[in-house]
């Protein structure tokens, strides 16, 4: 999460106060960065605990429908001082686990919604996290009954993208079902985004859990026995990919217990009318996705080829595709104040209409279907020079990977984005005490939480002075503005 540093510290209390990211290996003490050249941004810069009261800085309005879990109470809301750009506001009566921040705060995947910082108080938690204004995807199959077959694979290969990433970061879902699959937009086309990690948890390769937890309907039986892992998650898919398919449930019953007794049985069938018009190869899909034995269930990695996802085409025009290739090789910004907002930006203010797109072009680069781009994938498609100043100019955090914050920053429209409203909203969030002015404090409790990492206020300072035009210390709205201004 890393720490608020509110007066200059020595190098040694800055090591003893970080905090270890989740997997990495306990007491290794961080970097201590005390060059402008040496300090990078990441996604989780953007994902902790604010210290400031959340009622000061937020308004609630209406109340939207529940998700992530019936713990939470889920309401649009938006910063008072930017009033345009809605969020979806998570509250919850009692504070939650630290587990459930840490998982949170390393997702950084196309079709894993996003959050940003929380609040706690004695009463409340407060989750602040992207809105997707598509729907659920239960109210969609509701509405639908049936989805065709390449319809199906589209969200389910999407899905499965998303859950190889989780599994590779350890981390099991336990809670997969068509109320937290969100579209992202309203377009026909629009990507889904998985939400919904208050029973997600931390699981190593081989270990297991054992308290029993889930959404009733799309729960594996080795989660209903007390001892199971991530492979769960696999079953979940294929619950509901059953759905999809045919409108309703593989196990149904009157009441819990019933249904729970359904699913340890294990047996379904594909005897309604409904699966008349259902491929074989799909039927057969489900089948290894509803695997009871889970030590014979795919892993998410192999179910992506399976030859019923396989046979569908998802992927763009290669004309296209180059054409966005050419706008990351242009991706080059002038110093580092500029990277730093312009990420915080293309993170955290663009609209998701803007980014709809771009989940297909990134997995188009992504052969290895890990949800991170490496020079290896790159150079599958070009050249070993160009593909090594991309990843100079592109691998902001510096972790050998495109990672898809860091895609969508070097992809995006730069003169399409760089309007002065939204880089007027980026500000009003950058000026933590809200004085029209931001300090080297401000731009340190925004971009300071990499706890691997860990500046100097030097380093604040030096990024000060590359907009500073009145060497005041300070950088308004109009400094702002100008060191946007030559964006290339």
């Amino acid at each position: 999460m890393g720490i608020c540093c509110p007066k200059s510290l020595s190098e040694n209390e800055l090591r003893a106060n970080a905090l270890p990211r989740p997997g990495a290996i306990k007491n290794t003490l961080p970097t201590i960065v005390d060059s402008i050249d040496s300090l990078i941004v990441q996604r989780s810069d953007f994902i902790y605990k604010s210290d400031q009261e959340f009622v000061r800085l937020y308004n609630l309005h209406e109340k939207l429908a529940e998700f992530e879990s019936t713990s939470f109470e889920s309401y649009r809301g938006c910063r008072i001082d930017c009033e345009e750009k809605s969020r979806v506001i998570l509250c919850h009566s009692t504070p939650l686990n630290l587990s459930y921040h840490e998982i949170r705060r390393y997702l950084d995947h196309p079709h894993i919604g996003k959050s940003f910082e929380y609040y706690e108080n004695d009463l409340t938690t407060y989750v602040v996290c992207e809105k997707y204004d598509g729907g659920e995807l239960f109210d969609y199959i509701a509405t639908k009954k049936t989805l065709v077959e390449e319809e199906a694979a589209y969200i389910m290969r999407q899905l499965l993208l998303a859950v190889n990433f989780l599994h590779q970061n350890q981390i099991c879902v336990r809670s997969i079902s068509p109320e937290n699959i969100l579209f992202a937009t309203k377009d026909f086309d629009a990507p889904i985004k998985l939400v919904g990690f208050s029973k997600a948890s931390f699981c190593k390769t081989g270990a297991k859990l054992t308290d029993v937890c889930g959404v009733p309907f799309y729960m594996a039986p080795d989660v209903l026995k007390g001892e199971y892992g991530i492979e769960c998650d696999i079953w979940s898919c294929g619950v509901l990919l059953y759905v999809m398919l045919s409108g309703y449930p593989p196990f149904t019953a009157a009441n819990d217990k019933m249904l729970m007794k359904k699913i340890l049985q294990g047996r379904y069938d594909f005897n309604g009318e409904e699966w008349d018009k259902v491929s074989e190869k799909a039927k057969n899909f489900v089948r290894r996705l509803l695997e009871y034995d889970p030590i014979k269930r795919p892993t998410a990695l192999e179910a992506l080829s399976d030859p019923w996802i396989q046979q569908f085409k998802f992927a763009p025009p290669e004309k296209q595709i180059d054409m966005v290739f050419e706008n990351i090789k242009r991706f080059k910004p002038k110093n580092k104040l500029q990277e730093l907002i312009w990420f915080f930006i293309t993170d955290s203010v663009v609209e998701e209409s803007l980014k709809k797109d771009l989940p297909k072009f990134f997995e188009a680069f992504d052969f290895s279907n890990d949800g991170k781009i490496s020079r290896e994938d790159l150079l599958m498609r070009y050249d070993l020079p160009t593909v090594e100043a991309v990843m100079k100019n592109v691998d902001i955090n510096r972790s050998g990977y495109i990672e898809y914050s860091e895609f969508v920053a070097a992809t995006l429209d730069r003169n399409e984005v760089l309007t002065k409203e939204r880089i007027t909203c980026a500000f009003k969030p950058l000026d933590v005490n809200r004085d029209g002015r931001i300090n080297f404090a401000d731009l340190k409790a925004t971009f300071k939480h990499s706890d691997e990492r860990l500046a100097t206020e030097k380093v604040w300072d030096q990024l000060i002075l590359l907009a500073d035009h009145d060497n005041d210390g300070l950088l308004s709205l109009d400094d702002i503005l100008a060191v946007m201004s030559n964006m290339s």
